[in-house]
């Protein structure tokens, strides 16, 4: 999917570009709200004034909608001869009506704007779609309870995925500008099931690849905005999030989309694996201390029971050097399982005993020319009451200055069962 096939730029609501009688030289626009590039706010009522005609020259001018200060302004065409004359470049703008300014010379002219000279330039957008969707701006800057203002959302977390425990939601929707007696309020929007838990997937409208899955366990109606307690289910981690390892949306505005996925089902719900890419070669040496890969990690919520497995690639180009490897993970784990094989350069397949704690290392042997090492491992790890980082860890089983090399796409990738 294109990153800007989402990107919206169109009326929601009204904003519609009329002549006023006196002024002759003026036209009305009428309140609504409006899109630029995923840019919304609201278009207040205004009168705009339109530039006097050219002597000899036709003009178009064009009535936008500025997203930078969130109203309407005039933008000004070239003058040029009659049947000739182009629009104004209205890129990161959103258009609200073409105005046709005769020269003072045109049959036409009058010395008034009129209705005929008024081209309605509104598109039009669904207010609501994607179906069963609301547009949000997450407000990054700040993590306290508390309404987070018209049309935007804040989480109790921006660093750890795993540690968002409340979303609090206003009740304003750019993408719901309408009020009426049902949607005043949105509670019902976000309590479906009157009480019962159901997903919510929280998106980019932009780079619809980058979500965060939660569980909605419980709404707290604060009349302006939800207080919704949530579990974290899963996230991409293709995108880091302004925060490394925090949640995957960007602070554009009505970028994040709220999309309700259904009910939480009686049978334990299984997301997909996540996959934990390694996109660069990380070398080490002079070293026998196991350090946590830089890439090979990712976040443990506690009490969670999480399937882990992996493949590994490394080598180095001395006989002497060896790959030291183990496994790093939160404190005070409830039980640990963790089978592997590996491969040596140039030896035969190990099998190593079930480990069941970490830290547990193997050394593998080395040889020259650089041929491929591999360890595949997999795991089952029933987190205790700390949350924290599972890693890979590795170093030289013996410290000399020959480079060992953990190649690039290697990889680890988890799922939480239960």
């Amino acid at each position: 999917m294109s990153p800007d096939v989402l990107t919206r730029t169109g009326v929601i609501r009204d904003a519609a570009v009329t002549p006023q009688a006196t002024p002759t030289n003026t036209v009305n626009v009428a309140p609504g709200n409006a899109m630029a590039a995923n840019a919304a706010g609201d278009v207040g009522a205004v009168t705009l004034t339109i530039a006097d005609a050219h002597a000899t020259l036709d003009r178009m001018d064009v009535v936008v909608f500025n997203p930078a200060t969130s109203s309407a302004v005039v933008l000004q065409g070239t003058p040029g001869d009659p049947g000739t004359v182009l629009p104004p470049d209205t890129t990161g703008y959103t258009p609200l009506a073409f105005i046709e300014v005769y020269s003072r010379q045109h049959p036409a002219y009058s010395g008034a704007i009129t209705a005929e000279a008024i081209i309605d330039a509104r598109n039009l957008l669904d207010p609501t779609a994607p179906a069963n969707t609301m547009a949000y701006t997450w407000d990054s800057g700040s993590t306290a309870s508390g309404d987070p203002g018209a049309g935007k959302f804040r989480s109790n977390s921006v660093s750890t995925f795993s540690a968002i425990t409340h979303l609090y939601v206003s009740y304003t929707s750019p993408s719901w500008p309408f009020v009426t007696a049902k949607w005043s309020k949105l509670d019902e929007w976000f309590n479906p099931l009157v009480g019962s838990a159901y997903y919510l997937r929280v998106w980019s409208r932009q780079a619809p690849n980058k979500f965060a899955l939660f569980q909605v366990a419980a709404l707290t109606d604060n009349t302006t905005y939800a207080d919704l307690t949530v579990v974290p289910v899963s996230r991409t981690l293709e995108d880091a999030g302004p925060v490394s390892g925090g949640p995957p949306w960007s602070t554009d505005p009505a970028d994040c989309i709220f999309e309700l996925w259904g009910a939480v089902a009686p049978a334990v719900y299984v997301p997909d694996w996540t996959v934990i890419r390694k996109t660069a070669d990380t070398s080490r040496q002079s070293t026998t201390t196991p350090t946590d890969d830089p890439d090979l990690q990712f976040a443990m919520a506690a009490g969670k029971v999480y399937a882990v497995r992996g493949c590994i690639r490394w080598d180095t180009n001395n006989a002497s050097a060896s790959m030291k490897w183990t496994h790093n993970g939160p404190t005070s784990p409830t039980r640990v399982g963790i089978a592997s094989l590996s491969n040596p350069e140039g030896g035969s397949t190990v099998g190593h005993s079930v480990w069941s704690s970490y830290g547990n290392t193997s050394t593998d042997a080395s040889a020259t020319g650089n041929l491929a090492g591999i360890i595949l491992f997999d795991a089952i790890i029933e987190n205790g009451v700390n949350a924290g980082t599972f890693a890979f860890q590795w170093s030289q089983g013996t410290s000399i200055a020959t480079p060992l090399v953990v190649r690039r796409g290697s990889f680890i990738e988890y799922m939480v069962v239960v």
